[in-house]
């Protein structure tokens, strides 16, 4: 920050900024304000006479008293018409200085980012935080930079000390001797001379921090004022009770957040839901609770969400009682709102009825209808979802949210070997008895508790006999896991009073935790998070958190100590995932979802599978309507604190998944990598489409609409021309009785079949002209000169109505309708050749050699983006070669022709990190998988590379030659690459091992697949289309 201070100090002290301000500012502004004041004057001067006729006349016809009262009424009037607009104008200015110092203070943080204008020349340490946005599997995979970082070292001391750092150094300045107040002054000759030695790095420390505060007031805090937030608050309460008809919903409710419930308002307009937080009472509420430790969330004056932006809209349960609604946005972020009034159904309703779309197509408030309506379980039995997404969709259905730390997600332990040097995830002996809860794992722990429940006699308090005292799912088995990932690090040390717990029962070891669980003394039962399956950081201490030394070997707790079967916590999540997909577990699964979410849950079933828990845990074994206010007070924190049984979404045995050998004969097919094991042979089929090299080809369902472009050259004017033709692929026959009877059938009588597939072997697929496109190909352009790369140039919405095509030498991109390749917009805005580009979901972003990235949105169904930019990216210094978005992931990946690749927010276009520096590379090829794993390809080392969602370097891999096309599979575990050689490789993506390699006698510029078809389309240098099939 003090650089840019000082610059900005410097641009104020110029001569030009300095004649600017004497020649028109200080020149002009008494003549304006003297304006002013007459036009003031004259206007008061008018209403004066205005009021004096009016007095006249009324004292013709109307008595004096009479008057008299009229005037006071009127006055009155004003008073509150002036009050009203007083605070409306407050409201509206508080607003908007809310909205400037947000804004404000991300230009600030924009402006100082690495390879940006003020790019800070020493570098800072960068602290993390969970973000809270989620991708289509519920997956909260991103971290992003923690501007407020706490070290919590008072937390760290209280826990070893027993009190605040403060308190004792106090308590240590006043039992200072006087002797030593003697020393201090007989030595003070010495000090100055060291103070003199060090005052150039004195000056500075003191510099930095007034520097920091001063920006800190020039660009504004977004931290409000306490009282200007309760100020605020009241006011807006006030402006909606005298605007009832803009007001549709007014109803007070609790927004949910991890271990927080804020009280306030919701009020709903016709456009907006807004939550109005109540300051005063939710500050009352902390004092009662005597939380000295500074809370998580400082609230915002206010939250408003857009309706149109709402995605679903479900309904939930909050301390075991139905009153809660769970709203989701199209930025993948979501909120919780409880209701304790009991509205939450009439509030639902109208909120779909101002939105339609956000109407979720099943029962939402009826969790088991809400199974099987959906269809997720026969989905899962046919393999067509993961068990990671299936268990995931149970437990949103069963009302597990993140945003509420009771009901977190819940997950299974799988493995039972942390202790081996390897693991061979093939023999079912490394697994766990998923028929068994974990506290049942133990045969001499569970006969214990099984003597105890047989013997329980507690007929004082009337408590139900039950096994496991604790929970497998509770706040604090969360904070557990989750000790060193802001913000749960902050939410744990609140549930501790503000100290760190003791470091013997701090999450520091995998194998340690899971010999616990077994132990025959322990109560612990815990089961774990979705995170075990696919979020390396929570395992990593990267914020340097003092979590204390352990007492029987005083060895520091770091990084989660993990099993020796893998090196790192990447490993580790690779490896637990791929167990979770295993085949012995995809045979025993629905025993588990038996005891947590199905017929075992609750009643005598229960009881014979050993999954007994304490009553209050449940939601159907206590009547609240039968209980007083006091005893609700007093049962309902518990079920805050001690866990909650998700909702029963089954009462008959859950039925098994199929085993792979019965998919086939059901015609069910499976993902391109769960295939590849089983791969046999391939075959290789090519037929000429084109004279040219083919530099995109695309293939949409389901009348398999194949669309490629080409780039004859025209001699004439030696360019490239840019043309585009349409196909319909069709096949012979559909999965009949196993797929090598499907290749095999021929398709001989097919009409218009190309008979130069038949000189070997007929070919499964026919190309047929599309009917509705002329003969000739669409010539749709004139590329630019000396381009590096072609295989961004050209994208397609998601259902292949629209193509979106760039580099074309007047600096444009440009919009067809895939129907006739007819032109509806060109949009020219870069100041040079727009070399890259690409869409997903609604965002459309280009890339250019002017080094800028600019970030549109696009309009789907109509064809046409809004011609002002939604975002402008800055940061790159030499020409954009790659990009790729990703909108459920909410990120946009740049790179340059100078060795930079970037990372961007696509909702708000933020700066999140930089991953590549390095100007002896080029990058050529970008690509983001699903799981948010992250490929680059770089030029002239030849480099392929693989970084985590969190920029982390996974794995490298050189390659032999230069890449021009590159693809990811659906399930995120393949990369497909074609290369200038003519080679077309598959790679795991994990560790960059080859699965399967083809070769050919010319470059493949393009490549397409669907994700459960076994055949790749590849367009060649020569212009043809190879179309390669596997064989299972």
């Amino acid at each position: 920050m003090n650089k840019s201070f000082e610059e900005i100090k410097q641009i104020l002290q110029k001569k030009e900024w300095i004649e600017c301000r004497s020649l028109y500012i200080e020149k002009e502004a008494p003549n304006f304000i003297l304006n002013i004041k007459m036009k003031m004057l004259l206007f008061i001067s008018q209403m004066e006479s205005s009021f004096n006729s009016f007095l006249d006349v009324l004292k013709d016809e109307i008595p004096p008293n009479l008057i008299h009262q009229n005037i006071l009424k009127w006055v009155e009037l004003q008073k509150i018409q002036d009050t009203e607009r007083m605070n409306l104008l407050q409201i509206e200015y508080q607003r908007k200085r809310y909205e400037i110092s947000r804004l404000s203070l991300k230009l600030s943080r924009e402006l100082i980012h690495k390879k940006w204008f003020w790019e800070k020349k020493k570098s800072r340490m960068i602290y993390w935080k969970c973000d809270r946005s989620e991708d289509s599997s519920r997956k909260k995979r991103k971290m992003k930079i923690n501007y407020h970082y706490i070290s919590h070292e008072d937390a760290a001391f209280r826990r070893d000390f027993g009190t605040r750092r403060k308190e004792k150094q106090n308590k240590q300045i006043k039992n200072q001797n006087k002797i030593e107040i003697e020393n201090d002054e007989n030595n003070k000759n010495n000090e100055n001379n060291e103070n003199n030695e060090n005052n150039e790095n004195n000056e500075n420390n003191e510099n930095n921090e007034i520097e920091e505060n001063q920006i800190e007031i020039l660009l504004g805090s977004y931290r409000e004022d306490r009282e200007c937030r309760k100020d605020f608050s009241d006011k807006m309460e006030f402006f909606f009770e005298k605007k009832p008809d803009l007001v549709i919903i007014s109803e007070k409710c609790q927004l949910i957040l991890p271990m927080e419930e804020i009280e306030g308002n919701l009020i709903v307009t016709q456009k907006l839901i807004h939550f109005i937080p109540n300051i005063r009472k939710n500050e009352e509420k902390k004092a009662k609770e005597k939380i000295d430790y500074p809370i998580l969330v400082s609230c915002k004056p206010m939250k408003t969400w857009k309706i149109e932006y709402i995605r679903y809209i479900y309904k939930r349960r909050y301390t075991l009682l139905h009153t809660a609604l769970e709203i989701f946005l199209a930025n993948n972020k979501n909120f919780f709102l409880n209701f304790p009034s009991g509205k939450r159904d009439f509030i639902h309703d109208e909120i779909i009825r101002l939105n339609p779309k956000c109407k979720y197509p099943f029962d939402t408030g009826n969790p088991r209808k809400w199974l099987k309506q959906s269809q997720y379980t026969k989905q899962w039995e046919a393999r067509q979802i993961s068990n990671f997404d299936y268990l995931m969709k149970l437990n949103t259905i069963a009302s597990r949210s993140y945003n509420d730390l009771g009901q977190y997600p819940v997950f299974p332990w799988i493995l039972t070997d942390y202790t081996s040097n390897t693991i061979d995830l093939s023999n079912p002996n490394v697994y766990r008895d998923l028929s068994k809860p974990i506290g049942a794992l133990n045969e001499e722990r569970i006969s214990k508790l099984r003597n105890r429940f047989s013997e329980w006699n507690d007929t004082e308090n009337s408590i139900p006999p039950f096994l496991y005292g604790t929970h497998y799912s509770t706040p604090g088995s969360v904070l557990y896991f989750l000790i060193r990932l802001e913000p749960f690090t902050t939410l744990s040390i609140r549930v501790h009073d503000g100290k760190f717990d003791h470091a013997d029962r701090t999450f520091g070891s995998i194998p340690r935790t899971w010999e616990i669980l077994m132990e025959q003394s322990s109560s612990d039962v815990k089961e774990l998070i979705p995170e075990f399956f696919y979020l390396p950081e929570f395992l990593y201490n990267t914020n340097n958190f003092d979590l204390g030394k352990r007492q029987s070997s005083a060895e520091r707790i770091e990084d989660c100590q993990l099993p020796p079967w893998a090196s790192t916590a990447e490993q580790f999540i690779q490896i637990h995932r791929e167990a979770l997909e295993s085949e012995y577990v995809s045979e025993h699964l629905h025993e588990w979802i038996d005891l947590i979410f199905g017929y075992k849950q609750i009643g005598q079933n229960a009881i014979e599978a050993n999954n007994v828990f304490y009553y209050l845990t449940y939601e159907d074994q206590i009547d609240l309507n039968k209980l007083s206010q006091e005893d609700i007070d007093n049962i309902l924190p518990q079920t805050k604190v001690f866990g909650q049984t998700p909702c029963q979404l089954l009462r008959k045995p859950h039925p098994k998944r199929l085993h792979l050998e019965d998919l086939v004969s059901r015609e069910i097919t499976q993902t391109l990598f769960w295939r590849m094991e089983n791969l046999q042979s391939t075959k290789i089929f090519s037929t000429q489409i084109t004279d040219s090299e083919i530099v995109f080809l695309s293939l949409y369902r389901p009348n398999q609409f194949l669309t490629f472009v080409d780039m004859p050259y025209q001699l004439k004017i030696a360019t490239k021309d840019l043309t585009v033709s349409n196909y319909t692929v069709s096949f012979s026959s559909s999965f009949s009785q196993s797929y090598q009877d499907f290749f095999l059938k021929t398709s001989a009588n097919q009409p218009n079949m190309d008979k130069s597939l038949t000189k070997q072997e007929i070919s499964p697929f026919t190309l047929l002209k599309e009917k509705l496109f002329a003969p000739k190909r669409k010539n749709i352009g004139v590329f630019g000169p000396s381009l590096r790369s072609i295989s961004d140039s050209v994208c397609m919405s998601e259902d292949g109505a629209f193509l979106i095509s760039c580099c074309y030498c007047d600096d444009s991109f440009k919009i067809f309708r895939s129907n006739g390749m007819n032109l509806l917009q060109s949009i020219v805005y870069h100041r040079d050749i727009v070399t890259c580009i690409k869409y997903d979901s609604g965002f459309l972003v280009t890339g250019s050699r002017d080094t800028t990235v600019i970030i549109w949105e696009f309009d789907s169904a109509k064809g046409s983006i809004n011609t002002q930019p939604k975002h402008i990216i800055h940061g790159h210094h030499d020409e954009i070669t790659s990009i790729d978005i990703d909108a459920k992931l909410d990120i946009l990946v740049t790179g340059s022709k100078n060795g930079i690749c970037m990372m961007h927010t696509l909702s708000t276009g933020r700066y999140v990190h930089t991953i590549i520096d390095d100007n002896s590379r080029i990058v050529s090829l970008i690509r983001i998988s699903q799981d948010g794993h992250i490929v680059v390809f770089t030029e002239p080392d030849y480099k392929l590379e693989v970084f985590s969602v969190n920029f982390k370097l996974l794995v490298s891999k050189k390659i032999k030659t230069r890449i021009l096309c590159l693809s990811i599979t659906k399930d995120s575990e393949l990369i497909i690459f074609g290369t200038i050689d003519g080679h077309l490789d598959l790679l795991n993506l994990y560790d960059l091992s080859i699965k399967k390699a083809s070769k050919f006698n010319e470059p493949i510029y393009s490549l397409v697949f669907l994700a459960n078809d076994p055949f790749i389309l590849a367009g060649s240098k020569s212009g043809k289309l190879y179309i390669i099939l596997f064989y299972f």
